[in-house]
């Protein structure tokens, strides 16, 4: 790899929209929360309350035994999750 530094280098965890939002589910232990995806990136909620990010990170770390950092979407084919 050429002209990267290494600050610019990230692992990530790549899901489809679907097991994210499944993820998500199982480790708030609520079937109703919803995720959104926008243009604008991602929003996480249940009735009228959005999870905090904070939360959202902490709780997606604990499930994959990481640091979460940040969560990141794209949706050329599909709606994909990447979660840093």
């Amino acid at each position: 790899m050429k002209n990267v530094r290494p600050n610019q280098l990230k692992k990530c965890i790549f899901i489809e929209a679907e097991e994210f939002t499944a993820i998500v589910q199982a480790v708030f232990d609520n079937e109703d929360i919803k995720v959104d995806y926008t243009l604008e990136g991602l929003d996480v909620y249940t009735n009228d309350d959005c999870i905090e990010t904070g939360d959202l990170y902490e709780k997606i770390g604990e499930y994959f035994d990481v640091n979460v950092t940040s969560i990141h979407i794209d949706d050329c084919d599909y709606v994909g999750v990447w979660i840093v």
